[in-house]
């Protein structure tokens, strides 16, 4: 199960919450539905309870277009968004709601313009759309939405066919018919146009406040995934640990013995190069037990220590391999800021990246890793921005899209687990960091480590 890529995981678990957009196209089919259904009894009502003539052909025609676009609507959400959601950008879904609910505008514009226009309560309904907008489509989609109804209301008052007991007198005539604008049409107009603006300005900024709270939620769940296959990678490590220990201990025992007795005895150099390879093949396996289970601990239960960025940077060369080469790049005042980190867990990290920059370009003819450290300042917190590169040769795309992934790695076998990146990202993440890779093949990569160092 381990197996599994870090990729896939994050969408596993993000998948828990179904993408907004979708359960925004499921409602809204059902309140056109429902919109469909309630226009349907409306007219029926008024045409014979209350025996108004209206232009039933017309009405009916308006809503047969409705309800064939929600029949097709709803196909397309059955049939592919509701399985390839994750597959389309936001943009494509808005375009298509968006196409959606302009038809409403249109039809329900079309509906008051055969029964009386403005004079006909139900022109309340365009505030019912509008807010609907603003709940399912993004804020481009609703400000444009907003200027369309604005129009259609305005092209209401310039012409509509007049239903005589909607008649409210001669200031609300069409202006088409009077040949101008009375008061009462240019005030409710500017009304309209206020209420509709306000209407959707206030619920966009909440619709962002649950945009907010939904991304929130899917990097919680993710950060749990994450947390989850550190456990179970901690669980693995010390058990194999465990089960392990008592057959190397053994072997050793056994190799150490007969090593002695070799010593006694006439044999070959060669014969006792290879015992001696046995031992050290054999230390070589003990200690990457050992480091497996002990750098996983670290990283979930070490305690937060205050250091200043001079003295935590050569805590960091300290845990390098002697023969790596590096030049660091630190001015004075970065120097001497302080923060609080986890501070094993968190050398063991970037002193992981360090070692790949320089596996990654040993054999070049620059075998010297470069990095540098500065503090800068982000929405006014502070944060400590370690810059990592190399010259070797670089990592071509796919690489660079699983390289978070555990136990994947370009390294020969018996030089690498393929744990590195994937610790030293969950731990920087965990602290509210960011690790970004920039690459191209052939010309080197660039690690990039944001901390936050406020509390």
């Amino acid at each position: 199960m381990l197996e599994l890529t870090s990729e896939n995981q994050n969408r596993r678990a993000a998948s828990r919450i179904p993408r907004r957009e979708v359960v925004n196209a499921d409602w809204l089919i059902k309140l056109r539905w429902v919109a469909v259904t309630g226009q349907f009894l409306t007219i029926l009502a008024v045409n014979s309870i209350l025996n108004i003539r209206i232009e039933l052909i017309s009405l009916g025609t308006i809503l047969s277009v409705t309800a064939v676009s929600n029949f097709f609507v709803e196909i397309w959400y059955r049939k592919f968004l509701k399985h390839h959601a994750d597959e389309m950008q936001s943009s494509e879904i808005n375009l298509i709601l968006g196409l959606v609910m302009t038809l409403d505008l249109l039809s329900l514009t079309a509906l008051l313009y055969c029964t009386g226009g403005p004079t006909n309560p139900f022109n309340f309904f365009f505030f019912v759309n509008l807010s609907l907008s603003a709940f399912v489509l993004n804020r481009s989609w609703t400000w444009s939405l907003n200027l369309v109804s604005i129009m259609c209301f305005g092209l209401l008052l310039y012409s509509h066919v007049q239903v005589p007991i909607l008649n409210i007198g001669e200031s609300f005539q069409p202006i088409r018919l009077s040949g101008f604008v009375s008061l009462p049409q240019g005030g409710t107009l500017i009304a309209f146009a206020t209420c509709s603006s306000v209407i959707v300005y206030f619920i966009n900024r909440l619709n962002n406040e649950v945009g907010y709270q939904e991304k929130f939620l899917r990097e919680a769940e993710a950060r749990e995934a994450q947390t989850d296959k550190l456990q179970a990678l901690g669980t693995l490590a010390a058990g194999t640990a465990h089960e392990l220990s008592t057959p190397l201990s053994t072997i050793s025992i056994v190799i150490n013995e007969a090593e002695q007795l070799l010593q006694t005895e006439s044999v070959s150099n060669e014969l006792l190069e290879d015992v001696a390879l046995i031992k050290k093949e054999l230390e070589r396996c003990r200690n990457i037990l050992s480091k497996m289970s002990a750098d996983v601990g670290q990283t979930t239960g070490e305690s937060l220590q205050s250091v200043s960025v001079k003295e935590f940077a050569e805590y960091v060369i300290t845990e390098l391999p002697v023969n790596l080469k590096y030049r660091m790049e630190l001015g004075d005042e970065d120097a001497q800021e302080m923060f609080s980190a986890p501070l094993r867990a968190l050398a063991l990290a970037i002193g992981g990246i360090i070692t790949n920059a320089f596996d990654a370009q040993f054999e070049s003819d620059n075998d010297q890793v470069d990095f540098s450290l500065l503090v800068n300042f982000e929405n006014n917190r502070r944060a400590l921005v370690w810059v990592i590169q190399d010259c070797g040769t670089g990592m071509t795309p796919d690489v660079l899209k699983r390289v978070r992934e555990p136990f994947f790695t370009t390294k020969e076998p018996g030089k690498g687990m393929g744990l590195g990146v994937f610790l030293a990202h969950s731990t920087i993440d965990r602290l509210g960091g960011k690790l970004k890779y920039h690459s191209e093949s052939g010309k080197g990569t660039t690690a990039t480590i944001t901390l936050p160092m406020d509390d």
